[in-house]
């Protein structure tokens, strides 16, 4: 096992957030933790993907996606059948884009276990996609393995840095929603259109000097974000990912 982690790739990424860019050297020193808010069809999950697809990509990273309601398994192809399977693949870093099925905190943890195992040991760069978050980190919750859940989540946001895990984690609102230690702990966070007043409060700071307000998230399109970075606030809008721009893709005839 390594005793320094020293990111070289952080130096030499650039991901493309619409007609953006943000170098990861920013995140050098702390990892890159990135939160993506929004009611469905706002488009996180796909503003999630881009991020992952990119960093993938680039050879340096490899990508675990949770995938909770299934629906991207089609797209990405069959998800890893076990814990044991998913440690085999992640020591082998082959294939470099993975998926695993499990849709409640009791299913997530045998997973979990595997990749906090597997980067503490090798803490070569890995970029977990947690689809739909709030499944599996809640800030009120405790039962039905949502308390483990969440502090294994945490646990990444905290000590990820020193594992090169990375993590990229979307959720349909700020209030009741996201344990509060992986909103603290994020330092890219996208908020797309919803409606969410109670959770103003905690976005709000986010947003000090932008003269953002209320009014201007709910105005948001699909596929528009208001974007927070170390680099400060800025709206961007983007595009559709490589898998889901095979949805899009009509069929030949």
């Amino acid at each position: 096992m390594r005793a320094m982690i020293d990111r070289k790739e952080m130096d030499e990424t650039v991901i493309r957030m619409g007609d953006q860019a943000v170098a990861l050297t920013e995140f050098r020193s702390t990892g890159f933790r990135m939160v993506a808010i929004g009611a469905g069809g706002a488009g996180k999950t796909n503003a999630a993907l881009s991020v992952v697809e990119q960093l993938v990509d680039t050879g340096h990273w490899v990508g675990v996606i949770v995938d909770p309601e299934g629906e991207l398994q089609p797209l990405l192809g069959t998800p890893v059948d076990s814990p044991a399977g998913l440690r085999s693949a992640l020591i082998a870093r082959s294939p470099s884009l993975l998926v695993i099925q499990a849709d409640t905190p009791e299913a997530f943890m045998p997973y979990a276990e595997v990749v906090s195992e597997v980067v503490n040991r090798q803490r070569e760069a890995v970029v977990l996609m947690i689809d739909e978050g709030q499944l599996f980190s809640n800030a009120r919750k405790r039962k039905g393995g949502v308390g483990a859940s969440s502090d294994v989540i945490n646990d990444f946001v905290v000590r990820g840095r020193k594992r090169a895990l990375d993590l990229v984690i979307t959720t349909p609102r700020a209030s009741s929603s996201l344990n509060r230690m992986v909103f603290n702990g994020s330092n890219l966070t996208l908020i797309g259109a919803h409606a969410d007043p109670a959770g103003w409060s905690m976005l709000a700071p986010l947003f000090k000097g932008a003269e953002i307000g209320y009014r201007d998230l709910l105005a948001l399109q699909t596929g528009e974000f208001i974007m927070t970075s170390p680099r400060g606030v800025s709206k961007v809008r983007l595009p559709l990912c490589k898998t889901l721009s095979k949805v899009a893709r009509p069929a030949a005839p």
